[in-house]
């Protein structure tokens, strides 16, 4: 089961940003938008973030490595009470 009390403060502000944007437009942002919106000038922490959600369970990539892939999982989905 899905621990979101266990996520690390930066690490969800990423997770909360990533579903925020997908309620809003209908599908996931891309790295820089992420960058922008946490007032970050490099994707590199952002993508370190995402590495670590997909690792935990938290989201997964449709196709790995490409753009606007990124989808919460089943599990996230079941845990907050949204559809994916």
């Amino acid at each position: 089961m899905i621990d979101l009390d266990s996520v690390p403060p930066r690490r969800r502000e990423v997770l909360e940003n990533i579903l925020s944007y997908r309620r809003e437009y209908g599908f996931s942002p891309s790295y820089q938008e992420l960058a922008d919106a946490m007032g970050l000038a490099s994707t590199a922490g952002i993508m370190l973030h995402v590495r670590k959600l997909v690792e935990t369970g938290f989201l997964q990539e449709r196709k790995v490595g490409a753009a606007r892939s990124l989808v919460p999982t089943f599990e996230l989905c079941r845990c907050l009470g949204e559809k994916r």
